[in-house]
């Protein structure tokens, strides 16, 4: 999404925070996922992503 926004020009990278929160990782045996499960939900992010970037459009 960040670049996204970037390549469209409505941010920039000139002052940004990094928040350095930490993740712990599930990686066993019985962790995995069905890469068309990860298609599926691939399409409906970079659905959900179209709308803010419509607003942010509207805006300018």
């Amino acid at each position: 999404m960040i670049l996204k926004l970037i390549e469209e020009k409505y941010i920039t990278m000139e002052n940004y925070f990094l928040d350095g929160t930490k993740i712990e990782a599930d990686a066993n045996k019985y962790s995995f996922v069905w890469k068309k499960s990860t298609e599926k939900l691939e399409a409906k992010l970079k659905g959900k992503i179209q709308e803010p970037l419509q607003y942010i459009h509207s805006l300018n």
